[in-house]
């Protein structure tokens, strides 16, 4: 299982809970200047969010990270040294999709990976369970009415129409840090919902 997360704040029974065997952890991270980080987020959390990644990189607990390109110039290869030297060895660099808050209009579904929803599927902090953390708008259940089981069952409609969507674009390529299909870092496990800038 992975959780998403900023990492901005990590109450102490969290971090417990992530340490449980079989949980992974991914945050976004965006730059490492504070004010950049300002910039892009609108939060004073870059302090709190490196405290919190040695936090979890001393509890061994497996960490990928997702960078998101959103500013011209913006400090991405300044951030990855940031984040290997802090111990960091799974970073992924990926450019911002036109999905979530940062669009404000209909989501495409074209922006998405194609995986979303045959290997995985996101349980949102609200219950409701998707494709991928980035396909919100298609949401199959609420996993606190549904159950898992019967949420996952209700996906498969929605996967195959994100492959059929996609099925002609899939390609590799190098505006996605060389990997293939526009997922970041990776579809294994999830994708990174880093466009979506708000803390949850």
């Amino acid at each position: 299982m992975e959780v998403y997360s900023h990492l901005a704040h990590l109450p102490d029974r969290l971090l417990e809970v992530f340490a449980l065997p079989g949980v992974r952890i991914a945050c976004s991270f965006y730059s490492d200047d504070e004010s950049e980080h300002r910039q892009i987020t609108g939060r004073d959390t870059l302090k709190s969010t490196q405290e919190n990644i040695v936090r979890v990189l001393d509890r061994s607990i497996p960490l990928r990270i997702g960078m998101v390109h959103i500013l011209e110039g913006q400090r991405i290869e300044q951030a990855k040294d940031l984040l290997t030297t802090m111990g960091v060895t799974e970073i992924g660099v990926d450019r911002l999709r036109l999905l979530g808050r940062p669009q404000r209009k209909a989501p495409e579904i074209t922006e998405l990976c194609g995986a979303c929803g045959l290997r995985s599927a996101a349980v949102l902090p609200n219950g409701e369970v998707t494709p991928c953390p980035l396909a919100r708008w298609m949401a199959v259940g609420d996993v606190r009415e549904l159950g898992l089981r019967n949420a996952l069952d209700r996906m498969r409609p929605a996967a195959d129409k994100i492959a059929a969507a996609l099925q002609e674009i899939r390609m590799c390529g190098p505006h996605n840090d060389g990997q293939c299909y526009p997922c970041e870092p990776s579809c294994n496990p999830g994708c990174d919902p880093g466009v979506d800038l708000e803390e949850e």
